[in-house]
Order: C-alpha cells, then sequence, then structure tokens
C-alpha cells in the first residue's frame, strides 16, 4: 500500500512541476453536477491542457501536453505530446506523440505511444493496438499485455498475463506469471515469483529465461539494516528538532498545539477530516492557472504538519506518561518531548501495529496544529 501511495504522489508531483514550467497552458474544469467536461471530434486545441473534475471526454487533437482527470477520463483523440491522466477509469483510444503517465483504477490503452510509459492502476490492459515506442514501467493489480514494447518491460503485479510483443528484456514480479501463445521476448525473461511461470510452447523468447524467487516475508526487511538505522534516527531527530524550533520561537503555539492533540477525539476528526480533503484540494490547485502557488504552499505545509506531528505527539505523549508515573505535572517540554518522539519511533518498527500507530499520530498531530492555528487565528480577530 504504502509503495501504491508513493507512486500516486510521485505522478501528482510531476503534474505540478510540469503544470508551473509550462509555456501555454489552457485550463477547463467541469463535469462537477455529472455532466462530462467533453471537448468535442474534430476540435484542435493549441498548447498545453488542463482537464479536470467528474467525466472527461477528450475527442479532439491537442498540439501539446494534456493533462487530464477525473472519475472517468477517455482520451479519444490525438495528443501530439506528453499525456498525464489520473482518475478512477481512464481508457485511451488514440496515439500520444510522447510520454504517457497513468494513475488509477482501472486503465485501457489501445494506441500507439511515442515515448514511454509509466502506469499504476488497480487493473491494467494493453491490448494490441498499443505500441509503446519507448520503455514500458507498470505496477498494478492485474495485468494483461497483448501491446508491443520498443524497449524493456517492467511489470509488477498479482496476475501477469503476456501474450504482446517485447524487443527488449521482460522483468516481471508477480503471484501468478503467464507467458501466452503470442508473446514475443527478444531479450531476457526475467521474473519474480513463488512459484514457475507459465510459459506456451509457442511464445517465443530469444534471450535467457531466469526465475528469482521472492526473498522470504521476514528476510527483505533485514537486506537494508544501515538504511532503516539512519531512517530511524533521521526522522526522531529532524521531528525532534522541528518541534523544538517552533516550541523555542512560537512557545504559545506549541502550547496550543499539545493542548489540542491532548483533546484526542477531536484533534483525530481534525486531522482526518484535513488529511482526507487535503490530497483533493492540492490537485485542483496545481491543475488551476493562479493556484499552482497556493496549491505548491498548502502541499509543503502538509508535508511540513506530517513531520510535526510526531514532535508534539510526542511531547503529549511524553509529558502524559511521565505524570502518570509522578503524578505531579511537568514545567519541562524537551526531554518529555525527546522521550515521547522516541518511542513512537520505536513501536512504528513493530509491524502493522507500527503502522497504524504512525497513521493515527499523523493524524491527532496534523488535526491538533490545524484545532491550535484556528483558535489562535479567532483569539487574533477576536482582540
Amino acid at each position: 500500500m504504502r509503495n501504491k501511495i508513493l507512486w500516486f504522489l510521485f505522478l501528482v508531483s510531476l503534474i505540478a512541476v510540469n503544470s508551473v514550467y509550462a509555456k501555454k497552458t489552457n485550463y477547463r474544469f467541469g463535469g462537477g453536477s455529472g455532466a462530462p467536461l467533453r471537448i468535442p471530434e474534430g476540435k484542435v486545441l493549441e498548447g498545453n491542457q488542463y482537464l479536470a473534475f467528474g467525466s472527461v471526454i477528450m475527442a479532439g487533437k491537442v498540439t501539446g501536453d494534456l493533462c487530464a482527470a477525473g472519475g472517468n477520463v477517455q482520451v479519444t483523440g490525438k495528443v501530439d505530446k506528453d499525456l498525464w491522466i489520473a482518475g478512477g477509469q481512464l481508457a485511451v483510444s488514440d496515439s500520444v506523440g510522447d510520454d504517457v503517465r497513468a494513475a488509477g483504477g482501472e486503465v485501457a490503452l489501445s494506441a500507439p505511444i511515442g515515448g514511454d510509459l509509466m502506469c499504476f492502476a488497480g487493473n491494467t490492459t494493453v491490448d494490441s493496438g498499443c505500441k509503446v515506442a519507448g520503455k514500458a514501467l507498470i505496477s498494478t493489480g492485474n495485468l494483461t499485455w497483448a501491446g508491443e514494447a520498443g524497449k524493456d518491460l517492467e511489470a509488477s503485479a498479482g496476475v501477469i498475463t503476456l501474450k504482446g510483443i517485447v524487443h527488449g528484456n521482460a522483468n516481471l514480479n508477480g503471484k501468478d506469471i503467464v507467458i501466452g501463445p503470442g508473446a514475443v521476448i527478444e531479450g531476457d525473461l526475467v521474473y519474480t515469483s513463488a512459484q514457475a511461470a507459465k510459459v506456451s510452447p509457442q511464445a517465443v523468447i530469444k534471450g535467457k529465461t531466469e526465475h528469482k524467487l521472492p526473498p522470504p516475508g521476514k528476510a527483505h526487511k533485514k537486506r537494508f539494516p544501515l538504511f532503516r538505522f539512519l531512517n530511524f534516527w533521521a526522522w526522531s531527530l529532524g521531528s525532534l528538532l522541528l518541534g523544538s524550533l517552533i516550541f523555542s520561537f512560537f512557545p504559545g503555539m506549541g502550547q496550543r498545539i499539545e493542548a489540542r492533540i491532548r483533546t484526542l477525539h477531536w484533534a483525530a476528526l481534525a486531522g482526518f477530516i484535513v488529511l482526507s480533503l487535503a490530497p483533493a484540494v492540492i490537485l485542483v490547485l496545481l491543475l488551476s492557472v493562479l493556484g499552482v502557488p497556493i496549491g505548491l504552499a498548502l502541499l509543503v505545509s502538509v508535508l511540513f504538519a506530517l513531520f510535526a506531528s510526531i514532535a508534539f505527539a510526542g511531547l503529549a505523549l511524553g509529558r502524559s506518561l511521565v505524570e502518570l508515573i509522578t503524578k505531579k505535572p511537568v514545567a519541562a517540554w524537551f526531554w518529555p518531548m525527546a522521550l515521547g518522539v522516541f518511542l513512537i519511533q520505536l513501536l512504528g518498527l513493530i509491524p502493522c501495529f507500527g503502522f497504524i500507530l504512525k497513521l493515527l499520530v499523523a493524524i491527532a498531530g496534523v488535526g491538533g496544529m490545524y484545532l491550535a492555528l484556528v483558535g489562535a487565528m479567532r483569539h487574533k480577530t477576536a482582540s
């Protein structure tokens, strides 16, 4: 799940960078009431185009890049340059001049792609009409590949069915891998799976075939002990430093944040609402010409809050534990914060439980900061 979230954030970040540096852009929004945002066949859109919300049907031609986001996105018109799409159901049935970047629930590709393909989806179908000139990188739940890859194909999925052409190497990672009778791999077939791939006698593999077993359940967690060690202390010391700076320069705000986090149910509710709405709001802002700076600032603010949430949740936890043991109020803030941060990070190493704990810490911490900020603004307005 974490890898999928990272893929999605990576694609959104690329869209943001592309929108910042675009020289000629046009933005269209619609479909909020259920009506699709439709670009009719025969219409030519000059420059880079940004389409979003509801359902998007792009049947016209785009002379630049196209970025489209919606619950249902259908690209049935030609795109001369890059295509970026995100949403629930995505379909591309006309040619794209350069790269395609897609993130969605269901992705169907049936048209030539002049550059590389990067796709993250729940399920991905690439039919015979899709010829990718460059490399194809796909992370999905189920993959059916009947298309053609001009270079290497790298795919990670639960079930992989390959019955198309790969002019380079095929690097596959999945639970069930099927190499069908129509498959042609001009390079090597290297796959990682707990069981042997089902290779049809009619399949053509010109290079070598190598079967790799996935690492044991616990072994892969021990492959990079130094990285895990550095990651532990980087997050611990980094969040502690950030929390200390905030508390040193804004002690009143630091105390309000801690107090809000201690009202756990309200902080958790506020944090859940903020973290649920923030991605959609940021994406909408990044896709609007005037909202890009605000969207980027909001994105940085959310990342800042997530990092600082460990420090202030740690402060609330550390003080509560010390007060519970000593039966006395604690005036100091640094060493209780350090104690709480260390405990959160240490407990975060426990499989499953650690992920849930850090998620709750993030929700409560962000909620506490939001409530404290709103309270400070109300107080300032009232005074």
